[in-house]
Order: C-alpha cells, then structure tokens, then sequence
C-alpha cells in the first residue's frame, strides 16, 4: 500500500507540475496587424460549405449535359486533380489547376471572370477499368489502347469535387457545374484524351 500511495503522489505531482507548465506558457504579444488572425478558418470553410451545398445540388449535370454544355461558348472545364493525372487521363480540352494551388490571383489567370461558367470533374467520377495502374504494360503494348484510369478513386464523401466547389464559391466564382455520374471514358459522350493512348490508325479510303 504504501508503494501504492508514492505512486499516486508522484502520478498526481507530475500532472500538477505539467498543468503549472501549461499555465505558465502565454501568447507573445506583437505588433504584428495581423496579429490573432487563424492562417485557417474551418468555420469559414463549413459557413460557406452549408451555403455552397444549397445550390450545388442543382448543379449536377448528366454525362450527356457535361458534354453539351462542354461545347458552349464561354465554358472551362476546370480539372483540380494533380498534374500527372491530368497527363495521363482527362476531359479534352480541360485545363488543369490543381487544388492545391488554388488562390485568388491563380483563378483568375485560368478563369476569366467570375460569371464564367465553369464545369468540374474528379477522380470520382472515372469508372476504375482492368488497366489501373498498368501504365508499364500499356505504354509497351501495340495499336490502339483503351483509356486507363491511374489513380485509385477516394470515398464518395472525400471527392476532389466536393472542396473544389465549395473553394471556388469562397473565391466568389458563381457558375459552377459538376459531373454527378461516374463514367466510362471508353463509352460516354463526354470526350477523353490521354497522353497513353495511341489514335486508331483511320480506315477511310482516300477518294481520288
């Protein structure tokens, strides 16, 4: 028992004197303006997040509206996946911002106005084929090639196209569309490209 009680005592005296530490530690103060200001604001985010999910609902187009309004004049079709994703498998014509480096100057070189009409699309939304990360094979392989997906798709509630939308709406971009459907880039209407694919040699016959 008694060895029991010196534990406890020292239990309770370094808990003590951690708890003394923590009080002891206080904010610096400096003439900084920006001084108290959070580098992020995650009640900003949700605020914006809870009105963004208002209207985004509505703004989920069919495989078969991407791609009409695709064509549109004055439309961008805006992909925030990485760089080398970008290469290896996208929407043609997409240009390619990745997320993370989303910020006020970095949109407007891409987007031109704010009114622009802007259509998104993610990782999510590309059907995984039997070619997933087998670019090796593909790139050795001969004629005409299926698109491949490379990159494994994240959980429906952790899609790029989610915070994609809800930042362009915090940087006050207001015509946003995303692709609701996941879709097969080897049979939608939506037009794919991709730097491993090879074009299928043409088989018309030239007139003379």
């Amino acid at each position: 028992m008694p060895k029991a009680r010196s534990l406890s005592a020292c239990v309770m005296m370094a808990a003590a004197t951690t708890f003394g530490l923590s009080q002891e530690v206080k904010p610096k103060i400096s003439a900084d303006p920006h001084a108290g200001q959070h580098a992020c604001d995650s009640s900003g985010f949700m605020e914006f997040a809870m009105k963004a999910e208002q209207h985004r609902k509505s703004r989920l187009l069919s495989a078969q509206e991407f791609a009409r309004v695709a064509k549109l004049p004055d439309t961008i079709v805006l992909d925030a996946r990485d760089q080398e994703a970008h290469k290896v498998l996208r929407v043609k014509g997409s240009i390619n911002l990745p997320y993370t480096s989303f910020s006020e100057n970095a949109l407007s070189k891409a987007i031109p106005t704010k009114q622009t009409r802007i259509l998104i699309y993610c990782r999510n939304n590309i059907q995984t084929d039997p070619f997933e990360n087998d670019l090796d094979r593909l790139l050795n392989q001969k004629g005409p090639l299926p698109f491949g997906a490379p990159a494994i798709a994240k959980a429906p509630a952790a899609g790029l196209n989610i915070p994609t939308y809800i930042t362009l709406s915090i940087y006050g971009y207001t015509n946003v569309w995303e692709l609701d459907p996941i879709v097969d880039p080897n049979n939608t209407p939506i037009e794919f490209e991709s730097v491993i694919v090879q074009s299928a040699p043409s088989t018309k016959q030239s007139s003379r």
